[in-house]
């Protein structure tokens, strides 16, 4: 079974269960923790983990990479692991569902929105000059993934 599957699965319980009296609360907690466990444990073209189990990097970002011979080792501290759509925003998408939601909904809803890309500490810094740490842009559209990352100027700089 795959982590994202085993993961939808676990919202899926949490969310219907009769015999789990959990507040909504603490579910969206765990569904968070849930999330950036999976993201973590990440596997991509580029390798496994938090960093280099994802695949959208920004220039600056890979060009470090590269210069440590493709090493994490060290190199960290100058790199921020970001949501594209911030978690609690994710976390809602989950929770406006109904609760009788398929396993493969949540899957895809997580597969969808769930994207991380590995950006310097500096870029990082735009998120909060633009107010953009925790939600996405006023006139989001509610379907473009990538619409901070376009308000901020970083999309152009990603690479998959």
């Amino acid at each position: 079974m795959s982590k994202t599957i085993a993961l939808a699965t676990s919202i899926q319980v949490l969310r219907n269960s009769d015999a789990v009296l959990l507040d909504e609360t603490l579910v969206r907690q765990m569904v968070n923790l849930g999330i950036r466990k999976l993201h973590d444990a990440a596997t991509s073209h580029r390798g496994n983990g938090k960093y280099k189990g994802h695949s959208a990097w920004s220039k600056s970002a890979l060009s470090i990479l590269i210069k440590n011979n493709d090493s994490m080792k060290g190199i960290t501290k100058y790199l921020s692991h970001e949501h594209v759509v911030p978690i609690k925003v994710l976390v809602d998408k989950i929770f406006i569902t109904p609760k009788d939601t398929l396993i493969q909904e949540y899957v895809d809803i997580i597969k969808q929105w769930g994207v991380v890309a590995i950006i310097t500490r500096e870029e990082d810094l735009l998120f909060r000059t633009f107010k953009l740490s925790k939600g996405m842009p006023n006139d989001w559209d509610g379907k473009d993934v990538f619409a901070r990352y376009k308000t901020v100027g970083l999309f152009e700089e990603l690479v998959f």
